[in-house]
């Protein structure tokens, strides 16, 4: 819990986290089978060496990228906003203030549901951001259920009534 100076309310962090490295468990099956490849290629005669070398160099690349944009990448979720932190050099930070919050989704495939990971879509009335999906989160259900109560105290605190 830390308070902003310019804003007096007090703002408490709900969830921090960032995507499962179970998004590419199929990029990182092929990033091995290409790897293994390479070194049976070995045993062969291939004519050339830049596919001996190029196509495993290539997948080794793709998966080092996927986890570096995976790990990188980091959600935070405060009573008062949503923040997307990414980068690994430089960093960029994207956010949507909670009372911009229209509607909220759950997204669970049936992948997903085996190791317990989804999406939660935010629907918002943001004009540079107004679909925000934060990606591959373990017990997806509770923060959209977080989300939903938070986004409605955001609007009462805002004066803002919602008739259900």
């Amino acid at each position: 819990m830390f308070r902003c100076l310019l804003n007096p309310v007090m703002v408490t962090g709900l969830f921090e986290g960032s995507a499962s490295q179970l998004n590419n468990l199929a990029l990182y099956l092929c990033f091995f089978e290409a790897i293994y490849s390479g070194a049976v290629a070995e045993g062969f005669e291939v004519d050339s060496k830049w596919i001996r070398l190029g196509i495993p160099t290539f997948f080794i690349l793709v998966a080092i990228n996927a986890f570096i944009s995976v790990r990188f990448k980091v959600y935070r979720v405060t009573n008062e906003r949503i923040e997307v932190e990414k980068g690994l050099i430089s960093k960029r930070i994207d956010h949507i203030d909670l009372f911009q919050v229209k509607d909220t989704k759950l997204k669970v495939g049936i992948i997903d549901r085996l190791f317990g990971i989804g999406d939660v879509i935010i629907i918002s009335e943001d004009s540079t951001d107004s679909e925000l999906t934060v990606q591959d989160i373990r017990w997806p259900r509770a923060l959209y259920d977080q989300l939903k109560k938070e986004a409605v105290r955001a609007d009462r605190r805002r004066g803002i009534l919602h008739l259900d």
